[in-house]
């Protein structure tokens, strides 16, 4: 009876035991499925705070960075591709037939219309490689310059291309000298044109191979890109490291060590024998000439003993070389660096204010008025009987003339002081956007003109807003700076111009809404 009771009690307690399993099984069942609804919680809302974060970061933050001029993302990026394909379209200029500066708004002749002629010879920085306006080329600050100091009758032109180097310069001075015939030659020198390792050709400068950008919109870009602004700022980091820690001392990736091995081994073998041709051929000519040495980098940061100890090393081999060869040079660093210093958006705003624009690292509208005005006083100094005597001032206004425009191929006529403009269709590859990030039309003057009215009408346009950027009085250049007059409604608009940016426009861009097929608008400058 006992060993009943316990067997009873042994099977009762193993019961219990096997009860009280399955409940704790079903207990850790009742956990095994709370904590992945949690942790699934967990991960969405970290995920939703990490996409939402990244949107901020992608489309509001770096895009508001890029506007400062702190950095350069994918907006400024693709603008400069655009300006690089314009500058193409708008610049008739080929190495194989007339390698000058011409395009329709800008013409030029064999015989100069005025009493003396300069020539300017020279790579991207006579081309003019990421200027939206040609009147920012240093060139054509020079022609500005020299007319300010009241030398107007003597023109200023230039040759050359994106790319070339000091040999392939040569054969685009033995085109355009015998041809155009100049009283002066000013050849620009930098610090990569010795390159001869390259060993490019004439053929390789094809324009007919030029790529035509397009504007990435649409749904399916967007999927592609979903943080476009993001993206970029990743590989440009990416890129930055690999090429301080891969690069070798004298590796392109790192240009100032790579300019500086250009001046000896077998770089400068044949670069020495580019030069005695060089010389030959300049000391050949009944002309004038000298060579003009354009310093232009930076090293990474806004570091003034750094620049001057790079400039050390690659510029007096240079000046030595053709000093041996009987050729003038002139160093136009002092007054660059100079105009650097003074320069409070390069203070403000970093390395990126060296560069014409933030993804553009040829220089900058402060950097070609300082070599436009280091040469203005050379030829005043050495060259007087070239620049003629000086004229008094104009009481005249000066008259409304666009001599460049965006996109290149705008239907202008002009004349007195009226442009009527055909106003493109709305297709985003016609446009310039950056820095407003809205399309818009820009028209770059001859001469920077005095308005206190600006007035635009069209039968088809409905609104439009109006922007000027001015040549500064004491500075005697363009910062760049878009002032909006603001957005107005209606066909026939009218804006007063404020008087601190009344004197000196020199360009004038425009944002409309025009629709129809009667696409003309009249601009007009009341003074």
């Amino acid at each position: 009876m006992g060993w009943t009771i316990k067997d009873s009690g042994v099977i009762a307690t193993g019961e219990e035991i096997h009860k009280t399993r399955a409940e704790k099984m079903d207990k850790g069942a009742q956990k095994a499925t709370i904590f992945p609804q949690l942790s699934v919680k967990y991960f969405s809302l970290s995920l939703a705070l990490i996409l939402f974060v990244s949107v901020v970061l992608d489309r509001l933050i770096i895009p508001a960075l890029e506007d400062e001029g702190k950095i350069v993302s994918a907006s400024w990026s693709d603008e400069d591709d655009f300006i690089y394909y314009w500058a193409h379209a708008r610049n008739k200029a080929d190495l194989t037939v007339n390698p000058v500066w011409h395009s329709n708004l800008w013409p030029v002749t064999e015989k100069s219309p005025k009493a003396h002629r300069i020539l300017v010879l020279g790579d991207s920085f006579a081309w003019g490689h990421g200027y939206n306006n040609m009147n920012d080329i240093w060139w054509r600050q020079l022609a500005r310059e020299l007319s300010r100091r009241g030398f107007n009758d003597v023109e200023v032109i230039a040759a050359g291309m994106q790319g070339l180097n000091t040999r392939l310069e040569l054969d685009v001075a033995k085109k355009v000298i015998p041809k155009f015939k100049p009283d002066l030659i000013i050849w620009g020198y930098i610090p990569n044109d010795a390159d001869e390792m390259s060993r490019l050709k004439t053929e390789d400068f094809d324009q007919k191979l030029l790529f035509r950008p397009h504007r990435k919109n649409g749904l399916l870009e967007a999927f592609k890109g979903l943080y476009p602004h993001l993206s970029y700022q990743l590989i440009a980091l990416r890129e930055a490291y690999l090429r301080k820690t891969r690069s070798g001392e004298f590796a392109k990736e790192n240009p100032p060590n790579w300019e500086f091995s250009l001046l000896s081994g077998e770089n400068w073998k044949i670069y020495s024998k580019t030069l005695d041709s060089t010389a030959e051929y300049l000391n050949s000519l009944s002309v004038p000439s000298f060579i003009m040495l354009l310093p232009y980098e930076c090293p990474g940061k806004v570091d003034f003993d750094a620049i001057k100890t790079h400039y050390d090393r690659v510029f007096p081999p240079i000046k030595k070389a053709f000093a041996e060869r009987n050729i003038r040079v002139v160093d136009s660093f002092d007054t660059w660096v100079e105009s650097a210093k003074n320069e409070a958006n390069l203070k403000k705003q970093g390395v990126l204010w060296f560069g014409i624009n933030p993804a553009n690292a040829h220089p900058n509208r402060w950097a070609t008025y300082a070599y436009g005005a280091h040469a203005a006083n050379v030829l005043e100094k050495d060259y007087s009987e070239i620049l003629g005597a000086k004229s008094e001032a104009s009481k005249e206004p000066a008259q409304l003339r666009v001599n460049d425009c965006i996109p290149p191929d705008l239907q202008i006529q002009q004349g007195g002081n009226k442009v009527v403009v055909v106003y493109p269709m709305k297709l985003g590859d016609d446009f310039r956007n950056m820095p407003l990030r809205k399309p818009f039309v820009e028209l770059n003057l001859e001469t920077p003109i005095d308005a206190k009215e600006i007035r635009l009408g069209g039968t088809g346009l409905k609104s439009a807003s109006l922007y000027v950027t001015n040549v500064d009085a004491q500075k005697h250049f363009d910062s760049g700076e878009m002032v909006n007059l603001g957005q107005k409604a209606g066909s026939w608009l009218v804006w007063t111009v404020p008087e601190s940016h009344s004197h000196a426009i020199n360009t004038i861009s425009i944002s409309a809404n025009v629709v129809g097929s009667a696409r003309g608008l009249i601009l007009e400058f009341k003074n």
